[in-house]
Formats: structure tokens, sequence, C-alpha cells
């Protein structure tokens, strides 16, 4: 699903060779993911043979000048102490190589795996990094996040794919939106992740070894990100047919509590939490139902019935 870029071992070699002075021992592609090509490689050097392990990622859709500050955000984030991996530096000090007219970087691999299914000191964990980033200082230019402006792309673009019914819940949510803009957009806001799901952290045991993918990072209202961590890490899909979803409320407590241990909730934040976690999962469901029209085919990790249905829930339990 997630290899549009193809590369020849061959081809990874050159680069590796060319660039970082390393050989190539093998490749794989990584099928995780929705936006970008990823390879694990495992290189050796050519000085003194050491092997190590790097992430090759391969941007589809973004110019290196629209990456730039987000590398330079990924070194900031590392050197405040959170787990970011950041990329490495080639022969020339640049931070970008070229993998078929598309910009790429490599980065050190991360150990640890993707909680299938997060744990109470998980969500804790992940919380507390996140209001971390929030905290962190940083002032590169970095896109604003304005998922409500997404849905009413969305709106528009999906209108013809979508059932009448469909079609009148993202109205409703839009009306809703357009009912609460002004308090939205006073809240805090700063840097955000905009992704921070399950496959974008990895864990050792119960520790957090590292936070992935800030290739969407942007600059936007805080409870927006704490939103998409909520509906992914607290929110479970219990059966694969229906996508019918469970909402872990002693999850979603740790994670409020976690997150307060770094940087407290304004009264605000709290009052409009039900509103932003609908506002993230109607994104989200129309997002993906963008990709399934686009490819014809997204894993059940991310099927858009499954966002729809996190919708459904948080407008039964909040209505």
């Amino acid at each position: 699903m997630a290899v549009y870029t193809h590369l020849s071992d061959s081809d990874i070699d050159t680069l590796l060779r060319s660039q970082y002075q390393r050989r190539l021992l093998s490749a794989n592609a990584i099928d995780a993911g929705t936006e970008n090509t990823n390879y694990r490689v495992t290189t050796q050097t050519l000085d003194d043979e050491r092997r190590e392990k790097f992430v090759l990622t391969v941007f589809e859709h973004t110019s290196q000048h629209e990456l730039t500050p987000i590398i330079a955000l990924t070194h900031t984030l590392a050197n405040a102490g959170i787990a970011v991996p950041s990329c490495i530096t080639t022969l020339d000090d640049a931070r970008f190589v070229t993998a078929l007219d598309k910009p790429a970087v490599m980065t050190p691999f991360a150990q640890g795996e993707h909680p299938e299914r997060p744990s109470i000191a998980q969500c804790e964990a992940v919380s507390r990094a996140l209001a971390a980033i929030h905290l962190t200082p940083f002032d590169g230019r970095l896109v604003a996040y304005d998922p409500v402006a997404k849905v009413e792309q969305l709106a528009i673009q999906l209108k013809s794919t979508l059932s009448d019914d469909d079609n009148a819940l993202i109205q409703h949510e839009l009306t809703h939106c357009a009912d609460i803009k002004h308090a939205l957009r006073s809240l805090p806001s700063g840097v955000l992740h905009t992704d921070l799901f399950t496959d974008n952290a990895l864990f050792t045991g119960e520790s957090l070894s590292a936070l992935l993918d800030f290739y969407s990072a942007a600059r936007g209202v805080f409870l927006f990100d704490l939103a998409v961590l909520i509906n992914d890490w607290c929110v479970e899909v219990t059966d694969s047919t229906t996508h019918a979803v469970t909402h872990h409320l002693d999850k979603q407590a740790a994670v409020l509590s976690a997150y307060q241990q770094i940087r407290l909730l304004s009264n605000d934040e709290r009052t409009l939490l039900p509103s932003a976690l609908r506002l993230m999962a109607c994104r989200f469901w129309l997002s993906r139902h963008a990709l399934l029209q686009q490819h014809g085919h997204v894993p059940d990790s991310k099927s858009p019935e499954a966002f729809k249905q996190r919708l459904l829930l948080h407008l039964a339990t909040h209505a």
C-alpha cells in the first residue's frame, strides 16, 4: 500500500555509497503509512565496516523546501530530550538526498514495536511526550493546521461518492463547527504532530522509544493533536467486519492526566474536547475515504469506516 516509489537494491546501494559512504547489506519496503515510501535498510560503512540500520524515507508529495523546517523541528525536539529520531547528514553535510527525483532522508532505525492495544502506561507515556512537544519552543515556519477547512474541502470532493446520509452527517458536523469556530480559534496553539497514531510510536515494553513521522507537522490548536491521540489510542475497533468501536474511558482519563503533568489544559479546552474528538474523527473518516478512492484499497487499519464509527460514538455520547 505505502510503497509508491520502487527502488531497487542497486538504486539504494548507489545512493548510500555516493552520499553516506556506506554499502547496502539489505533493504525491505515498509508497508505501514499512507503518504510516503519507506525502506528499512541495513548498511555497512566503507571505512570500518560498521553495521547500522536506517529508515530511508522518500517523500511523494512534499518538496524539499516544505520539508526543511520539519527536519529542523525533529532536530529541535531530539535536542530537547524528546524521543524523536532525526535524520543523518550526507558527506556534504546535507540533510536531504534525491531518490528518483524526489527528496529523501535517512533516519536511524528506532528499536521497539507499535502498540496494537495500548496499555494505560503506554497511553500515559505518549501523552507526556505530546505535551512536551507542545511546550518546546520552535521558530521555524510550519503550515497552518485547519481541520475544519480540510473537512469542507473533502466534503465537496467526495460528495458524489458518499450516500445521502453520509453527506447529511458531514453537513451536520460542519454546522456544529461553524457554531464554535471562534471558540476553537481562541484555544492555545503551537507546534503539532497532527498524526500521532499508534503506528507512529515505538515502545520497548512500557517505555516509549521513539515518536515517528513528523512530516505532517504544523502549527495549530493543541486540542486537535490531543483529539487525534485519544481517537486512536483510547478508541478500539472491536469488530473488523462492522468496524464497531469501544471507547476506553479509563485510557482517556490516563491520557488527560498524564498530559496535564506536563501542560495543564484550560477550562475552554476541557469544554471543547468532545467537539474536537468529533471534528478529528470526521476529518480522518473523509481523508481515508479519499485515499480509498485514490488507490482502490486501504489496509484494514486505515479503514475510513472505523473513523465514521468513532464520529457516531462521540455524537451518541455527547449529543
